[in-house]
Order: structure tokens, then sequence, then C-alpha cells
């Protein structure tokens, strides 16, 4: 196996100026589509030890780079999921939260004036 250092992962000066992808700030690169984190809980019973699901965390970003859906899962099963809407020109123009059934708990959605400058979230 070779081991290499990570290197940094470096932005250009100029992107600060630009908008940065959901995809960017998350850290990553190239074409993510998803990504899950998943975590365990070992227990030992009878001399063998076994692994049961714990958390579970999955985020998708569109082909663009924008977070499109955010699920999130409980040990107990439980789970919550977060989507959000976005124009052709990759304004955000809404995110909903839904429960386990599937149904809408709230929904945010995003106002912007004629020169795409962010003006007012509702509620």
């Amino acid at each position: 196996m070779i081991e290499r250092e990570a290197q940094p992962y470096v932005v250009s000066p100029l992107v600060k100026y630009q908008m940065r992808t959901d995809r960017l700030r998350y850290g990553l690169r190239g074409a993510v589509k998803t990504v899950l984190v998943e975590t365990a809980q070992f227990e030992e019973q009878a001399g063998q030890i076994t692994e049961k699901p714990w958390f579970s965390h999955r985020t998708t970003f569109n082909q663009d780079g924008w977070l499109i859906e955010q699920t999130n899962r409980n040990p107990d099963g439980s789970e919550w999921r977060t989507a959000s809407d976005y124009s052709d020109s990759g304004k955000l123009l809404a995110t909903s939260s839904y429960e386990a059934s599937g149904a809408r708990v709230s929904e945010v959605r995003y106002i912007y004036e004629v020169s795409s400058r962010h003006l007012w979230r509702h509620p």
C-alpha cells in the first residue's frame, strides 16, 4: 500500500467572488451525487460480536452541485427528510421537511429581487 500525505483542497482566490455550490462547501470535488454516512454499534452476545445499525445521514446533490435532499435515520428506524427545490438558474426556491410517513411538516420559500439578491424568506 502506498501512503500519501493528504493534500489540502486549495480554492482559487477568484472563487470567493463566485457562487460556491453546496458540494464545494462540503469539501467535495468532482461529480459527487450522494454521500452516505452510517454508524454502527457493536455488541457482544454469547461470545460473538454483532454489528447493530445506529445512525445514518444521506446527503444528495443535483448535477450542478446544489443540495437537493438530506435524510437522517435514527437507531429506532425513524427518519426525517429535508428537500430543496431550485429554479432553472440555480436559485433556491424552497426547502421542505418531511416526516417518515412522507407528510410535509414545514416549508420555507425564498424570494429574490430582480437583481437575484436574496430578499426574503417565508416563514
